[in-house]
């Protein structure tokens, strides 16, 4: 990769042919009228001897040997990053099957008569735990009274001033009886609560699972830790696949199983719950935005407004019988597809006539928008920015213009996880080396001139610094000193002296370097090497 720097220390360092160059001398004054002509001969053989790195783009040459001059001119200077990318589409998505097909007659039979015997099994529990209660509370109640009237019998006994009394010490012996009958029965109470109470809430979780298993087609959803799908396992035909390199918009069918399409809607969350009266929340607002969409809006009844009412159920209605689905008035979870926009197929992962369990990948997508990733290195991420302007070489050295979109904040390495998208989206090459690396995305300026393959290599030229109306000169007109960098100008006579210079932009791919000086103007003519 040539790479482009605006600092002269950087390119003192690679110029090793400029900087060791020999420099003509510096010239004697005139002394003597007599020795002029030995003084001029000596600097035409200075020049002549000087040795150059390169010779300049002009061709204009002096008449001296071995050296050609080249006019200073005044142009926009750019300097440029020189990187490999891919070329391809941006956003890639893995599309998942979430749909649980309805239960047969004869599963729906078994899941209501489990409800029915679930919602049995909770009253009887109810019913033996309140039986239980009643019959320790009524033990506990004959304790206490028993108890009390002892106390009672105790006390006409005189037993508080004369307790040592054959009678007193009966009355005493049945009050320590009636204590512990109360003690040993309030235990069992206590004990009998909680078994209760522990029977009553497992047939309740029984119950609310048999409702659940039919609810959801007499099984349990993907990641409930239940079955899939009883017996079947959830699974369901896949009855048409889209191809590779379709682009399916909003509404239109993603995939059908069972018959049934499971169209695309556009949004940023997925629909994971049951949409149908009563709910409410962002998924809810994102269907309605859809329905809307779509025109299902009901001559205005229909608002984005987040909540499921009546309006909501009527649109869903005449959606799905549009779109050939059941008419329910509900969205499932697995009923949708939810892209942030059109998706176009990058590749099928399901086979049509085959069957697709809840949790299984049915396609990769991406975005319909081109791009171009590349992986820069990161020491020079902060060379580029937001908007900088490039040009990408296609495949056939075609170009097109583009400009930056993104600039990763990450660096990366290929063992730390550069990795790259699946399908067609545009990923960055690998770097192929350990240097860490930050990915760079690019959005072509006219994407169709980028071709129609679905991914490509591409040679890409990032602008990183722009100079207008600069004085330019080749990089091998400089000559190092101690002070900086020096130019020997010739003038129209013929005439050479070397002039301070202060260096500004390069561009390394044209050679070319920004140059300015108290004397300097465009139309000079400076010396430079020659091959």
């Amino acid at each position: 990769m040539t790479t482009a720097r605006s600092s002269p220390t950087a390119h003192t360092l690679d110029r090793t042919q400029v900087d060791q160059a020999p420099r003509p001398g510096r010239r004697w004054p005139v002394l003597l009228a007599a020795l002029m002509i030995v003084v001029l001969a000596a600097a035409a053989i200075g020049v002549v001897a000087r040795t150059r790195a390169a010779q300049s783009k002009s061709g204009e040459v002096g008449n001296a040997s071995g050296a050609s001059l080249f006019t200073v001119r005044r142009q926009t200077l750019e300097s440029q990053q020189q990187v490999d990318g891919t070329l391809g589409y941006a956003d890639s998505h893995s599309v998942v099957n979430q749909y649980i097909p309805p239960p047969s007659p004869a599963e729906a039979a078994k899941s209501q008569h489990a409800v029915d015997a679930a919602q049995t099994a909770y009253k009887d529990a109810v019913a033996q735990a309140d039986y239980r209660n009643q019959v320790d509370a009524d033990k506990v109640a004959a304790d206490s009274s028993q108890l009390s009237q002892d106390q009672q019998k105790y006390n006409a006994d005189g037993c508080v001033s004369h307790p040592s009394t054959a009678v007193c010490s009966q009355d005493e012996q049945a009050i320590n009886t009636d204590q512990s009958n109360l003690t040993r029965d309030q235990q069992q109470q206590g004990a009998d609560l909680r078994q209760g109470q522990g029977s009553v809430d497992s047939a309740r979780a029984n119950l609310v699972q048999a409702q659940d298993n039919q609810a959801t087609g007499g099984s349990a959803r993907p990641g409930s830790g239940g079955p899939a799908g009883g017996a079947s396992g959830g699974s369901a035909l896949v009855t048409w696949l889209p191809a590779q390199g379709d682009v399916i918009d909003r509404g239109k069918p993603v995939y059908r199983v069972n018959g049934v399409p499971i169209p695309l809607l556009f949004g940023d969350e997925p629909i994971s719950r049951k949409l149908t009266e009563g709910v409410s929340g962002h998924d809810v607002e994102e269907l309605e935005d859809n329905l809307l969409a779509l025109g299902y809006g009901d001559s205005g009844n229909l608002k984005a407004d987040g909540n499921f009412g009546a309006a909501d159920t009527a649109a869903v209605k005449r959606w799905q019988q549009a779109l050939g689905a059941p008419v329910t008035g509900i969205v499932n979870a697995g009923d949708v597809v939810v892209l942030p926009g059109a998706a176009r197929i990058s590749s099928v992962e399901a086979t049509k006539g085959g069957s697709v369990a809840p949790g299984q990948e049915v396609l990769k997508t991406t975005s319909t928008t081109r791009q171009v990733a590349v992986r820069l290195d990161a020491t020079l991420q902060s060379d580029v920015a937001i908007g900088n302007q490039v040009t990408s070489t296609l495949p056939g050295n075609r170009t097109t213009p583009g400009t930056v979109s993104s600039v990763g904040k990450v660096a990366t390495t290929p063992q730390s996880g550069a990795g790259s998208s699946s399908g067609s989206s545009a990923s960055a090459p690998s770097s192929g080396s350990s240097t860490p690396t930050t990915q760079v995305l690019i959005a072509p300026t006219d994407p169709a001139a980028t071709g129609s393959l679905d991914a490509a290599p591409v040679h890409v030229a990032i602008t990183t610094a722009s100079v207008k109306d600069a004085l330019v000169v080749p990089v091998t007109a400089l000559l190092a000193t101690s002070a900086g960098y020096e130019l020997e100008v010739v003038s129209a006579k013929g005439q050479r002296h070397l002039e301070q210079v202060t260096l500004g932009l390069f561009d390394d791919a044209a050679g070319l370097v920004q140059v300015s000086g108290p004397e300097l103007q465009a139309g000079q003519r400076v010396v430079v090497a020659s091959s």
